[in-house]
């Protein structure tokens, strides 16, 4: 099921976190060949991976099963215009990119339409990731598994329809930056009241999830069963704020 060869076009933090995650489930990454326009990145890749094989030449990576394009929205047309023609059916192209369509890909590959794509989370790193893929008719069954089965390795697998993506964007991948300067705050707020790192770590761990939990259940009914709330006079403006600052997030994802 596994892929013989599987190329990186961009070699950042979502490569980092994917590699990560790999090597934990003691995948060879000697399968594995990256090209990024920054060799810095490229030699910080090949430092932390050294059985990665890094290129220089963007058309490289062509010679391999799966193409992972790990770039931002506004180079993806261009870096598809440099592959196209080096592109045969052997090959499945796997985007990463928020806002890049199957559709707007398959047209500026002239239709070549082996074409996945996916929203890593960054929770990969541990192999507890929530990774979304959507798929294009083109791919079968069997391709489609070994795509999945990549994925499963380093967490779980949505399989979902490719209009909800951005929608996981916004409340998967992003979900982490609007809790994690929280934490940060109560690791300080406890080393400063007595606390040893340790304490207020084994706190977090320990509460975090089950009170996730108890949410799920009961939603907003568990507040009655908590009697102080420090932040209950800011409660509003914060809502206000995830709420404004994520829709528009969404909406430029899906313009």
């Amino acid at each position: 099921m596994s892929f013989e060869k599987i190329g990186f076009i961009g070699a950042g933090r979502i490569v980092r976190v994917i590699l990560e995650g790999l090597n934990n489930r003691n995948f060879k990454l000697e399968k594995i060949s990256a090209y990024d326009c920054n060799m810095e990145v490229l030699n910080n890749i090949s430092a932390r991976f050294p059985s990665v094989k890094i290129t220089d030449a963007v058309e490289k990576v062509c010679n391999t099963d799966l193409i992972i394009l790990a770039i931002h929205p506004p180079v993806v047309m261009e870096t598809l215009e440099k592959i196209k023609s080096c592109l045969s059916d052997k090959n499945i192209i796997l985007s990463l990119a928020p806002k890049i369509k199957i559709s707007q890909i398959k047209e500026k590959l002239g239709g070549f339409g082996r074409i996945a794509r996916c929203n890593p989370n960054l929770t990969s790193i541990i192999n507890k990731g929530y990774n979304p893929i959507c798929f294009s008719d083109e791919l079968n069954d069997n391709e489609r598994e070994r795509i999945i089965s990549l994925f499963d390795m380093i967490g779980k697998t949505a399989i979902i329809k490719e209009e909800t993506l951005e929608v996981y964007a916004v409340i998967s991948a992003m979900l982490p930056t609007y809790f994690w300067f929280m934490w940060d705050e109560l690791l300080k707020l406890g080393e400063q009241f007595g606390l040893d790192d340790n304490e207020t770590k084994n706190i977090l761990k320990e509460v975090i999830p089950p009170a996730l939990d108890i949410f799920l259940m009961y939603r907003m009914e568990a507040y009655n069963l908590i009697p102080a709330r420090p932040l209950k006079d800011e409660e509003e403006k914060i809502r206000e704020i995830i709420r404004t600052k994520i829709t528009e997030t969404y909406r430029n994802l899906r313009n």
